[in-house]
């Protein structure tokens, strides 16, 4: 490291990391339903051609205590770093996470990666002591009425 000491290295990659969330505010700050986790997705992603995989960071309480963009993919593809989205968490103090993703073709249903990343995100949860409530993925096609309940949760489907 450098000659760096090891908590002086994490002094040095905290803030960096501070630099990349996200911070805003919802009318509604807490997770009480895959439906409103949906809503602070779909107001992150908008209408964005790319897949995009966020983290929302929730305290004890559920209330979001951070969001982070983990990473933007190309039009059918995200693949976002396990180790990425539970270094936020953990950076940010959190009890649990909800994450979520686009499918810019607008069909919500999960492929089989998606199912696996699922399994596996929930697994190092369980290892790292961070509860993963769900996983959404946000189908937001233009050619979508914006009105449909267009999201799909495995939580809701008894997956996680």
């Amino acid at each position: 490291m450098n000659g760096q000491s090891e908590k002086e290295a994490i002094r040095e990659l905290v803030p960096a990391w501070k630099k990349t969330r996200v911070k805003i505010r919802w009318a509604e700050n807490k997770v009480l339903c895959s439906k409103s986790a949906a809503e602070v997705l779909k107001s992150l992603i908008k209408d964005d051609p790319y897949e995009n995989f966020w983290t929302l960071f929730l305290d004890s309480q559920n209330q979001i205590i951070g969001v982070e963009k983990v990473t933007r993919g190309t039009v059918s593809q995200a693949n976002p770093p396990i180790r990425n989205i539970f270094a936020g968490a953990l950076l940010s103090c959190a009890t649990a996470i909800v994450c979520g993703h686009n499918h810019p073709s607008g069909n919500t249903k999960p492929s089989e990666e998606d199912k696996q990343f699922t399994t596996l995100l929930t697994k190092t949860g369980e290892l790292l002591g961070l509860k993963v409530l769900d996983h959404v993925i946000i189908g937001n096609s233009p050619l979508v009425s914006p009105g449909l309940n267009n999201h799909y949760s495995f939580a809701d489907e008894g997956l996680i």
